[in-house]
């Protein structure tokens, strides 16, 4: 078996800005997506070192990609293009652009350039997706303000209706104070270690239906732990503070409110030292009964400049507890392990999703004892206990059970659209025991008949799995007590019109007495008086548990009907049979003009037949030739008479 938990190595499944990226119609699709800079311009001298990253800092949240989703039947992906401000929608299965749809602006007071898309969520058969008005254009975070729009048509999308909109950025409970979008370091410097602004990173839904929207603060992607200005020349450097919240908006009958105290419902404050308004990013909500949480991303769960995950319940916002033996967990380590060279106080985490690992497979059934031996389990017939059952793949053994509760076996955890072998082999078949008749069932009854044949001297079912899920318990070895019984019949032909045929039947291997059945319905061993056809013989050993069976056919072997005649006397042949019609009488295989009836007067010797409507040549019933020979016995003596003679 495959491990799920095991790391592999990642691969480029799809890459929008590359030629070729098509759409449905294999149109080339140009996104003028920002092209990879160049290590020269990135900076970085070393992942643990402080480092300029000017080419990056003013394109954050701006240009690139932002959240990417599936489609809830998982055959469709959403990807939020930033550059273009645009939803693109692939088809999983060819990776074609199947449609944009560009983001309007839902109303923001700075224009159109202060929409900020990010967040994307399938739920429901809608698609959703999270922006913000960022204030950057008036420099003014009275513009501030997040709206959640959806496709207005997931089938055929044209464009986004809203469906809910803060009355502008609600301010946090303690630290969050958001600014408008800046790409200006005099701004950042002006406010000591932390210019807080709000990107929606994030859209989820409880099992209520209630959505939970994640505000991400964007500059904690522009900065770093113990990190240089984005300026060239800077060599300063400092600790960045990052504040991120979490708001709840009720499901209503008509839509969802936001709580009227907005970022207060969720508390996701710092395990280190009680610091609020943690969020950096990520949510996921498991959505299920009793199980109905809230898995977010957040700074300093446990330690000072670390990042990790907090469970937090949708039923009330208190924190989860008994999740892992805590309610947060440490994923990147801070600055109590010695050496930061990690993230800190900025979002070093990305998004959360739940492994839906595809369902494993489950086969097996029931290894039973076939008391008739037709090859299917009966009401009265036992399952057999302790047999060992082998599972094998692609030639070599994966693993084996043993048979309990009335013969039944199991295997678990199997691989999809994956070729098996599950075994009996032959040194763990019953003693005095063989494998009964194989798939004799079908339909409904292949439920409960012998799947397995003998491959050697092993018994085995061939089984190729197939999709997740795709469980199959109907899998099943049947065997029965080992039968050494044969029966042979030897047939005597009846003799032309005659019902003397007989069969002799020879029967070995019975360990007592056996019993007859014929098709004829006779129950004894030889039969006798029979006219010609096929006839058939169950033979039952006598305690019932082994079987044999025979066929024999008896024909009749036409013979010559010879008759002597007297020269003069006439012969009426007739036919029994008086259904038949279209009679012709035959004299040494030639017709006999008029001669149609079913009776004929033979005055000659000869050999006679006839055909019914051109069929036969033997009489029905007598099929035999009628030989009409010359008696000398029956001829007239030779007279002899005076003479006289007279002179001329």
């Amino acid at each position: 078996m495959t491990n799920e938990n095991a790391l592999g190595t990642p691969t480029l499944w799809l890459d929008i800005n590359a030629s070729s990226f098509v759409d449905i119609n294999n149109v080339p699709v140009n996104l003028g997506l920002p092209a990879d800079p160049g290590a020269a311009n990135r900076s970085l001298a070393s992942k643990g070192a402080p480092n300029h990253d000017v080419w990056a800092y003013n394109k954050v949240a701006i240009e690139g990609i932002g959240d990417i989703t599936l489609s809830e039947d998982e055959t469709k992906m959403y990807i939020m293009d930033l550059t273009n401000r645009q939803l693109l929608i692939v088809d999983i299965a060819t990776k074609k652009l199947i449609s944009k749809v560009v983001v309007p602006d839902p109303g923001c007071s700075g224009g159109s350039n202060d929409r900020r898309p990010w967040a994307v969520k399938a739920y429901n058969g809608d698609v959703f997706i999270g922006l913000v008005c960022s204030g950057e254009t008036n420099r003014n975070k009275n513009d501030l303000n997040a709206f959640v729009m959806k496709l207005d048509n997931p089938n055929n999308p044209t464009t986004f209706v809203t469906v809910i909109t803060t009355s502008g950025i609600p301010q946090g409970k303690t630290y969050v104070d958001w600014k408008f979008w800046s790409n200006n370091e005099n701004d950042i410097n002006s406010s000591v270690d932390s210019w807080t602004s709000p990107l929606m990173s994030d859209l989820e839904f409880d099992i209520n239906g209630n959505m939970i929207v994640g505000l991400m603060d964007r500059s904690g992607h522009q900065h770093g732990s113990h990190n240089y200005p984005p300026t060239t020349s800077g060599t300063y450097t400092y600790v960045w503070y990052t504040f991120g919240d979490i708001l709840k908006a009720t499901k209503t009958t008509t839509g969802w409110s936001f709580d009227n105290d907005y970022g207060t419902f969720y508390k996701h404050n710092s395990g280190k030292d009680g610091t609020e308004e943690t969020f950096i990013g990520g949510i996921i909500s498991t959505n299920c009964s009793g199980t109905d949480l809230a898995i977010a991303q957040v700074q300093d769960p446990l330690d000072f400049e670390s990042n990790g995950t907090v469970w937090l319940k949708n039923s009330d916002g208190d924190r989860q507890t008994g999740v892992a033996n805590t309610s947060m967990l440490e994923i990147v380590s801070g600055w109590s392990s010695g050496v930061n060279l990690n993230f800190g106080k900025a979002n070093g985490l990305g998004d959360l999703e739940i492994l839906n690992v595809p369902a494993k497979i489950e086969i097996g059934n029931r290894v039973f004892m076939d008391t008739d031996s037709d090859g299917e389990q009966d009401p009265n017939e036992m399952g057999l206990d302790g047999i060992k059952v082998e599972l094998w793949k692609a030639g070599a053994k994966v693993s084996d059970v043993t048979t309990t509760n009335s013969g039944q076996w199991f295997f678990t955890n199997l691989d999809v659209a994956t070729a098996y072998e599950v075994k009996i082999l032959s040194a763990d078949i019953p003693s005095g025991k063989s494998l009964t008749t194989s798939n004799t069932a079908s339909n409904a009854k292949d439920l409960i008949d012998n799947d397995a044949i003998l491959s050697g001297t092993d018994a085995v079912i061939t089984y190729t799995t197939g999709n997740a899920g795709e469980n199959n318990h109907t899998l099943d070895f049947g065997f029965r007590i080992a039968c050494t019984l044969t029966a042979t019949g030897i047939g005597t032909n009846p003799t032309c019109a005659n019902n003397d045929g007989a069969i002799d039947l020879t029967v070995t291997g019975a360990a007592s007495t056996p019993s007859f059945i014929w098709s004829n319905n006779s129950l004894s061993e030889d039969l006798t008086g029979l006219s010609a056809g096929e006839y058939k013989v169950t033979v039952t050993d006598g305690d019932g548990t082994c079987y044999a069976k025979a066929s024999v056919t008896i024909e009749v072997i036409p013979t010559n009907i010879q008759q002597q005649i007297c020269v003069g006397e006439t012969y009426k042949l007739e036919i029994q049979d008086a259904t038949l019609t279209g009679i012709q009488w035959k004299k040494d295989g030639l017709d006999i003009s008029g001669a149609n009836g079913l009776t004929y007067n033979a005055i000659q010797v000869g050999v006679y037949t006839y055909t019914s409507n051109g069929v036969g040549g033997c009489a029905v019933g007598q099929c035999c030739p009628i030989e009409l020979t010359l008696n000398p016995s029956c001829c007239k003596p030779k007279v002899c008479t005076t003479v006289k003679i007279t002179r001329k």
